[in-house]
């Protein structure tokens, strides 16, 4: 196998998706006004490997990062749901460490129809950079500004007597600098097949609008992930589960997994 150097020029990251699992609701809903939502997220990926030019994987990889997230969202009215998220990491790539504040997203959820099952909202984001410079990042931070526009679809319904959501995505990424903009088709399916309990499958997929400039390439990342979320209390809830890429071009086979705290009041 080939060995491959991997910097932000060649790879992309989860994108994270916070969901607000109250009444079986995901990412499209709004929070009332007034509530707020924390969620502090921590995540641990690897990847040994990665995926060629020919979505052949291949190639050696050597890349392992720890982050920390934390979201805030704010319900500034019953339609307008405001949210920060700064992103805190230590990654190393083929031996070279890097840690420190890698960027934070800003943005703003408006919704824009809804009923009783169904919502459709809109999202407008900007991620601004931190003290990581993006040489050797492999997330979404390239060192520069990104803008995003996102349509974000949920419906909520039951399977028998279970309830259940579907939450369906898609956006498109603005990139500063040298890297290729970007395309984002995020799925997630939820149900709660047991009191407190609730199961999410998702699927997390991103692809570049051809190539960048200088080093950059074209580039694929395809992702599924599983999780369990316990309701502890009325306002606590964790989650804990693991993320596997199974396909991409010019990306690192990239694996691991998370653990979150939701509190809302």
């Amino acid at each position: 196998m080939r060995t491959i150097h991997w910097s932000s020029a060649s790879v992309v990251a989860l994108l994270g998706l916070s969901l607000p699992l109250s009444n079986a609701m995901g990412a499209a809903w709004t929070l009332p006004t007034g509530d707020v939502q924390v969620i502090t997220t921590y995540t641990y990926s690897e990847a040994t490997e990665a995926f060629d030019d020919e979505s052949e994987r291949d190639l050696d990889a050597d890349f392992y990062k720890n982050e920390l997230s934390v979201l805030v969202e704010y319900g500034a009215l019953d339609y307008l749901t405001a949210y920060i998220k700064p992103h805190f990491q230590m990654v190393d790539v083929n031996g070279v460490e890097e840690s420190g504040h890698a960027f934070t997203d800003v943005g703003l959820r408006m919704r824009l129809l809804h009923d009783d099952a169904n919502v459709f909202s809109v999202q407008a984001q900007i991620s601004l950079p931190g003290d990581i410079d993006g040489t050797n990042d492999v997330t979404l931070s390239s060192g520069e500004m990104d803008a995003e526009i996102r349509a974000l679809y949920g419906r909520s319904f039951t399977i028998g007597s279970v309830p259940a959501f579907i939450d369906i995505q898609g956006a498109y990424r603005y990139r500063d600098g040298g890297p290729p903009d970007e395309f984002h088709a995020d799925a997630t399916f939820g149900w709660q097949p047991a009191d407190g309990v609730e199961v999410l499958l998702q699927s997390f997929n991103t692809w570049s609008d051809g190539e960048g400039e200088l080093i950059y390439p074209e580039y694929r990342q395809y992702k599924i992930q599983g999780s369990l979320v316990f309701h502890a209390t009325q306002d606590l809830s964790l989650q804990i589960g693991g993320f596997y890429t199974w396909d991409g071009q010019n990306v690192i086979a990239e694996e691991g997994v998370i653990a979150s705290a939701w509190y809302r009041f």
